[in-house]
């Protein structure tokens, strides 16, 4: 009813989900790489401050794919 394409939607979702991972200060996968950290001196700190620029990238992602829905519909238009 709202003129949302079901595909670029679930696209939408997932790369959101994927910043929800890498969100300082509760994001899982900061948590998996301090405990994966060869020295254990390392702060989460250090963690939180190299994980902000991925997190702006994925923002602009977000905010291309919004603007250009096309880039998420290439593969699916290329299945019919």
């Amino acid at each position: 009813h709202l003129g949302v394409d079901l595909i670029w939607f679930g696209v939408l979702v997932v790369v959101q989900m994927e910043l929800s991972q890498i969100t300082p200060p509760v994001g899982l996968n900061l948590f998996v790489v301090a405990g994966m950290v060869k020295d254990k001196n390392i702060s989460m700190g250090t963690v939180f401050s190299g994980a902000w620029p991925f997190c702006y990238t994925m923002i602009i992602f977000n905010a291309i794919l919004i603007v250009f829905p096309i880039i998420a519909m290439y593969l699916p238009s290329l299945m019919k």
